[in-house]
């Protein structure tokens, strides 16, 4: 969208012509220089598409050391949706999951709502799906695919987004669209 300043004066000078752009003036310094920093990583991200190959996370094996409370809510979560992220995730990432399915099922005991079983799910904005094994469990979708504009951004460690979701993808029969696939869907 094109500004033009209308000026106040048949003689001023425009402050602004057609089709000049410039930053909004909402935006710090420190937020625009983030801005540049996060497209410029984006363009490179996705013309490189590389990374160190399929993220291998350690998986835990057991849930670390909880509060009563919190073991007792795990506990109930693993009976009552038939889960052990632990066994499959790091105890950061199976924690994280066992959270993720608490809130979503919380929210739908709230609503009094059923869950909806089958079904083919979209996720928008998945980044690199660490939460798939929750959604999998809670929706039990037949088919559960995750969208990511910047699949291919880089972590610190090398490693993207898309390459951290093959992993988990894989342990929960789900998959990672990024922007260039996007047009497919």
């Amino acid at each position: 969208m094109n500004t033009v300043l209308v000026p106040e004066t048949a003689d001023a000078k425009p402050a602004l012509h057609p089709g000049e752009l410039l930053a909004p003036r909402c935006y710090s310094l420190s937020q625009q220089l983030r801005s540049v920093y996060h497209g410029f990583w984006y363009q490179l991200s996705k013309r490189l598409k590389w990374s160190r190959g399929v993220y291998h996370e350690t998986p835990a094996g057991h849930v670390p050391y909880l509060s009563g409370g919190r073991l007792a809510k795990v506990a109930i979560l693993q009976r009552r949706f038939d889960v052990q992220f632990e066994r499959q995730c790091s105890s950061l990432t199976a924690l994280k999951n066992y959270d993720y399915l608490d809130i979503l099922d919380q929210a739908w005991m709230a609503w009094g709502q059923l869950r909806p079983h089958g079904g083919t799910m979209h996720d928008i904005g998945s980044s690199n799906f660490w939460y798939a094994p929750a959604l999998h469990a809670f929706f039990s979708p037949s088919a559960l695919t995750g969208v990511e504009l910047e699949g291919h951004r880089i972590y610190s460690n090398g490693y993207s987004r898309w390459s951290r979701c093959a992993r988990i993808c894989h342990r929960v029969t789900a998959g990672l669209v990024s922007g260039r696939r996007l047009r497919a869907l």
